[in-house]
């Protein structure tokens, strides 16, 4: 390899690592892809813990989560053992360490939600969660 070819890729790297380096515990390292395009898909809960480390993954059952690039958010999630629609926002906070959802229920008395998650991971098919108030922790993958 000459040295010009071996600068260039040394310098691709780098220029790779500044746009998006590791901010997220679980990873990735690099992402070319922002962390906005990442979140906005359609998730489903494979697995949930509590703060104890006990699986609630049950408890998460009948959840699901479509995320879009405009920041809208249409979201089902379980009131007593009775699944609940609702509609509302995302964001990330500005070192897009903290996921928020402002949401509020599609019923005849509609109920906020303001949740706040710690990122653990963010990739294209993966998107792991700890919420900021229990630490139940969530992981989500592609639906």
């Amino acid at each position: 390899m000459t040295r010009k070819t071996f600068v260039t890729v040394c310098l691709s790297i780098l220029i790779a690592a500044g746009l998006s380096s590791c901010k997220y515990p679980e990873g990735p390292f690099v992402s070319l892809q922002s962390a906005t395009a990442r979140v906005a898909q359609d998730w489903e809960v494979v697995s949930a813990t509590d703060s104890a480390g006990n699986d609630v993954t049950d408890a998460w059952d009948e959840a699901a989560f479509s995320f879009e690039d405009d920041k809208e958010a249409d979201v089902i999630l379980e009131l007593l053992e009775v699944p609940i629609n609702y509609t509302g926002t995302w964001d990330l906070d500005n070192d897009e360490t903290i996921f928020e959802l402002d949401l509020t229920s599609n019923t005849i008395i509609p109920v906020p939600r303001n949740l706040e998650f710690e990122i653990l991971r963010l990739t294209q098919s993966e998107f792991w969660l700890r919420d900021t108030g229990d630490s139940t922790e969530i992981r989500l993958e592609v639906d």
